[in-house]
């Protein structure tokens, strides 16, 4: 696309404003990978439009989220704020945005250094969150990017975004 094709040679100041900003958001989605028109479809709710994330959800998805690590053993005093990539759900996983994690027994004991995670789950702790679904594995049915879940995970809650298994997602 070109100013042209876009503006069709506007003259107004407000005409050459929503231009440049369709234009700089078309840019954006082709960073992103994703189609500038689907994106506007599932903004305006047109229908049969695949669900594309929100554009700052999807900024977001791209960069080093914040996770929450135990750096060894001991007291609250032994959590750390750090960075660590986007996890890739499997195709019977979702990627939660996780609004709130919970904080139960298990995730303490794991914390004092008296519980292992079970091999396969994630080093992070949390079990338990809540938040909007980023993403779902090529085999999930009936849950939407965008939908809001709870779920218990296989260790991971404590951070920006986590994957759990789809079966295990409550609306």
């Amino acid at each position: 696309m070109t100013k042209r094709q876009v503006s069709g040679g506007t003259q107004s100041g407000s005409g050459r404003d929503c231009r440049d900003a369709f234009l700089r958001l078309a840019k954006t989605c082709r960073k992103l990978g994703i189609a500038f028109w689907d994106y506007l479809g599932a903004r305006l709710g047109i229908p049969a439009t695949p669900a594309v994330p929100y554009l700052p959800d999807l900024i977001r998805c791209r960069s080093q989220p914040t996770v929450i690590e135990a750096a060894g053993a001991g007291g609250p005093e032994v959590l750390k704020p750090a960075t660590a990539p986007v996890p890739e759900p499997r195709r019977d996983e979702l990627l939660i945005r996780v609004c709130a994690a919970g904080v139960n027994r298990p995730d303490v004991q794991q914390r004092l250094g008296l519980y292992p995670p079970p091999s396969g789950a994630s080093p992070l702790l949390g079990l338990e969150v809540a938040g909007d679904v980023a993403a779902v594995g090529e085999t999930v049915t009936g849950i939407e990017v965008g939908e809001q879940v709870c779920a218990p995970t296989n260790g991971g809650g404590y951070a920006e975004y986590c994957v759990a298994p789809a079966v295990q997602a409550l609306p």
